[in-house]
């Protein structure tokens, strides 16, 4: 169908009312009922180039309010009630912590607030494969606790470890360091995570057989801090109870305090859980070019699996993805130019943003 030049014409009006990105349009009649719309693409000149850079570096300068990224943990509500009920019953207090990073904090603080001179302390931990996070923080930040433990007299240190009696084949292990604190670092620094085949752990059995083992001396504190993430196993599967290991610390004159730490399984978005905003590092190492005509290039400080998001400098989302490894490259040709924002995040529940400017 041939259209006449009037329809053609208003089409052409119609067509720039709803695309204001073109620069100019040249309507000229090849024929007396055909119409050719061209646009002119030349690219602008240097002056206009420059001048967008200067109006879009100082939109660099905008903080667009974007929503804080959470994580959400739940605790296990029999491990809980266990270790809180151990707790109050022996004048202990519980500690719960929702990242492994908390693990060396919470439990520096136990020692500063309830240490004494020549007071006795065992460390009871859960080595099953749940823990293994927790464990690798434990010993980073261990010449930090044992920093603290130094810092009284004669302080008793023992240390023992347990899992599924019922499937591991090696479920305890336990040391009487006394004080000495280098053997205790050492002996922690090659303990091997494994096993732990359903949720419950023996934590009463290995409260039992730590005790077999470790004579308790102090006339003035006795402290158990217990780290784990699972509920101590019950009858049948186990010969103990929380009734008889609270009796226990209570049969003695100086009765024992227990100090469980608590740690949370992983993450849970159900309602109720307990949320915490993610952790704000330096991931990004470089964004390049900045400015960017399409091409963006990311580099990371670590290597590791990353999701991240774009969005305007007024908080507008407008392209997500995700990457492994340390470097990526980004095609952003069809973003219109403009400051830009992204926000990437790591496995680790940690954050990192970074701005740049689209000037193609």
């Amino acid at each position: 169908m041939v259209m006449k030049p009037f329809f053609a014409l208003q089409l052409s009006c119609i067509l720039l009312s709803c695309n204001p990105e073109f620069d100019q349009v040249d309507i000229s009649p090849v024929s007396e009922e055909v119409v050719v719309v061209e646009t002119n693409n030349s690219p602008p000149s240097k002056e206009d180039y420059t001048a967008k850079l200067v109006a879009w570096d100082s939109m660099m300068n905008a903080d667009p309010e974007l929503r804080t990224l959470h994580q959400y943990f739940d605790f296990s509500p029999s491990a809980a009630k266990s270790f809180s009920t151990i707790a109050n019953e022996s004048g202990g207090s519980l500690i719960k912590i929702v990242s492994a990073r908390e693990l060396n904090d919470a439990i520096k603080t136990i020692i500063q607030k309830h240490g004494e001179d020549r007071a006795d302390l065992m460390l009871l931990i859960d080595v099953t494969g749940s823990m293994l996070d927790d464990y690798a923080q434990l010993k980073a930040g261990l010449a930090d606790i044992i920093a603290e433990i130094s810092k009284f007299k004669k302080l008793r240190l023992a240390i023992a470890t347990y899992g599924d009696h019922h499937v591991d084949s090696v479920w305890f292990q336990f040391n009487n360091f006394e004080t000495d604190y280098a053997g205790a670092e050492s002996f922690i620094n090659k303990i091997k995570m494994a096993g732990g085949g359903d949720e419950p752990e023996s934590v009463y059995e290995g409260y039992f057989a730590a005790c077999k083992e470790f004579e308790w001396k102090s006339a003035k504190k006795r402290m158990v801090i217990v780290i784990g993430d699972a509920p101590p196993l019950e009858a049948p599967l186990s010969k103990f109870s929380m009734e008889k290991m609270i009796a226990h610390a209570k049969r003695e004159k100086v009765h024992t305090n227990f100090y469980p730490i608590l740690v949370s399984p992983g993450e849970n978005d159900m309602p109720g859980s307990y949320k915490v905003p993610f952790e704000k590092v330096a991931l990004i190492d470089q964004l390049f070019p900045n400015p960017t005509k399409g091409p963006l290039k990311i580099r990371m400080y670590n290597e590791a699996s990353y999701q991240y998001i774009i969005y305007t400098v007024k908080g507008e989302e407008v392209l997500s993805g995700s990457f492994r490894g340390k470097d990526e490259e980004l095609n952003l040709h069809e973003l219109p130019d403009g400051a830009y924002l992204i926000r990437i995040r790591d496995e680790k529940f940690q954050v990192d943003q970074k701005k740049f400017i689209l000037a193609k």
